[in-house]
């Protein structure tokens, strides 16, 4: 996973101030499900991440009836089941993306880089001539052993990465309670889309990325987020202009975990489209 901090420390020096609506709507709702758009690598992951970010936040200092209006939503009633599904088959469910992952062949083909070629080469040399013509084994041993770790290092942290990326892949709430035409359903996590009001209460895992707009006593843990153990307050209030907190006190983000309280979240971003997607597709990227 790349470094997140100077990611972080670029965006807390965007400005806060809100954008309208309409251009918050555009920017926001442009969300594909074809494959073929996925990330291609981790620089296009990362800045993808940063305007994602910066879009949450314009969103969280926005009035709730722009906010309806930008989503076409009700944060009384939710959505239309109708509504939900036509949503649905234009987002793509709210899931984790699989990236095209690279064969082992071409991993251990990618070891091979020029220090490793250079120590293989030696190690050969000094096998067959080493010093004043006459072979050296002890030393052709080490340079051998040198080669065999730094390959299998890269081997691993590959493997270490795929691993990451299921977890990923795994962090998502399974069943969700949502509201929809005024009445309350217990739905499957990854059949919610923009414009769904979710109920949470301690213990749930938050399901998407959304703007809180209504909380009581809300705490909640990011540290799949931020590595951070500590519980965070959030609420439905807007955050003070000031704030340079990557992620608003009235936002809440995808797999991180309600500790106490309850809260109604209006869902802005699901699946490969939340920041959890963005570091998953960072873990997972392909090249192509």
């Amino acid at each position: 996973l790349p470094d997140q901090k100077p990611l972080l420390d670029r965006l807390n020096t965007l400005p806060t101030r809100t954008s309208q609506a309409s251009t918050v709507s555009v920017r926001m709702l442009q969300m594909k499900k074809d494959p073929n758009e996925r990330v291609k690598n981790v620089e296009e992951v990362v800045a993808s991440s940063s305007a994602q970010l910066q879009e949450l936040k314009e969103a969280s200092v926005m009035d709730i009836s722009e906010l309806e209006s930008t989503y076409n939503a009700n944060c009384d009633c939710g959505l239309s089941q109708q509504r939900a599904a036509s949503r649905l088959e234009k987002y793509g469910s709210n899931e984790v993306e699989k990236a095209k992952q690279k064969s082992w062949v071409r991993v251990c083909f990618e070891q091979l880089n020029l220090l490793n070629i250079i120590v293989l080469i030696t190690c050969i040399f000094t096998f067959i001539w080493g010093d004043e013509g006459e072979p050296d084994i002890s030393t052709g041993f080490v340079l051998l052993g040198i080669f065999v770790g730094c390959f299998a290092v890269g081997v691993v942290m590959e493997w270490f990465c795929r691993r990451k990326f299921a977890d990923c892949s795994k962090l998502s709430a399974a069943k969700s309670k949502v509201i929809r035409s005024g009445e309350e359903f217990e739905v499957c996590s990854t059949s919610l889309v923009p414009g769904d009001v979710v109920l949470l209460k301690d213990g749930d895992t938050i399901p998407a990325d959304g703007r809180i707009v209504e909380s009581q006593d809300l705490l909640v843990n990011q540290a799949v987020l931020t590595g951070e153990s500590k519980d965070v307050s959030k609420s439905c209030e807007k955050p003070d202009d000031s704030s340079t907190d990557p992620f608003p006190s009235n936002i809440g983000m995808a797999s991180t975990a309600v500790v106490h309280g309850t809260a109604k979240l209006l869902v802005l971003r699901t699946g490969s489209n939340t920041q959890l997607g963005h570091i998953a597709q960072s873990l997972g990227v392909s090249e192509s």
